[in-house]
């Protein structure tokens, strides 16, 4: 168990197999052993409008996604309990709360390669995930750093036949989109 909120409770799992990458015409193909996490929602096994409306956002961000979004690799079901679950790729340094915490005095504002992350680009990828789901027509409603998670990558380049250059780049990755709504609804009041 990783943490535990309101609506649901979150856990780490191993994908032995790991997710579908596609059909060779004997079986499917698939990424291998994954790290993933698993979003167990709280008495979810009676559908109601609040889990169509989280399924409909997640169906709404994925087909084209976004690299500032978090992906989903689909909705599995709780054989005992009946309740949902949401299957996403495990991003190792957790919320960007939590990166805070550990690593504030080694963010700064521009990344020269040598620190934890930037501040500007912590809010440039933020900024664009917003847009991205504002250009989807949908408004999240609980952005905060608890929702926010820190995604490294890593980018090698060649230099020379024998030399490689590899950097980090740690931008922000926008998760938890249940509150969220369409932005032509008529708030709750």
């Amino acid at each position: 168990r990783v943490t535990e909120g309101g609506f649901s409770t979150i856990f780490t799992a191993l994908w032995v197999k790991g997710r579908i990458t596609g059909y060779s015409g004997i079986g499917f193909d698939r990424a291998g052993s994954e790290k993933i996490i698993l979003k167990v929602l709280k008495d979810s096994k009676n559908i109601n409008s609040a889990f169509i409306k989280e399924l409909n956002n997640i169906a709404l961000t994925q087909p084209n996604s976004n690299r500032y979004i978090i992906q989903s690799y689909g909705v599995s079901q709780d054989p005992k309990t009946k309740n949902y679950i949401f299957v996403m790729p495990y991003i190792e340094h957790g919320s960007l709360h939590e990166y805070l915490l550990k690593h504030f005095d080694d963010v700064k504002w521009i990344d020269w390669g040598k620190s934890k992350g930037s501040k500007v680009n912590f809010l440039k990828s933020l900024v664009m995930g917003i847009k991205w789901i504002h250009q989807k027509k949908i408004i999240h409603r609980d952005i905060h750093s608890g929702n926010i998670l820190v995604h490294q990558k890593n980018h090698q380049e060649n230099i020379s036949r024998w030399n490689k250059l590899v950097h980090q780049e740690n931008y922000s990755l926008i998760t938890d989109l249940g509150l969220s709504r369409p932005a032509d609804k008529d708030p709750v009041i």
